[in-house]
């Protein structure tokens, strides 16, 4: 995939999830990896580890 293909399949997705009335992920930091997926510096599957993590500290941290 170019950088230009996952920018427009990140488009896409951030399109249909606002069409729905749902406001994607914004952490500056996670932002700033999907940046990094878009231009193929990081996998796939390294944001997807990196999201769940945030999201498991964000769950630890309400359950205090």
């Amino acid at each position: 995939m170019t950088p230009g293909s996952r920018r427009k399949v990140f488009d896409t997705m951030l399109a249909r999830v606002e069409a729905q009335g749902f406001q994607f992920e914004s952490d500056a930091d996670f932002r700033a990896l999907v940046e990094e997926w878009i231009e193929g510096t990081l996998e796939i599957g390294e944001l997807r580890e990196v999201y769940a993590q945030l999201l498991r500290s964000r769950h630890r941290g309400l359950h205090r």
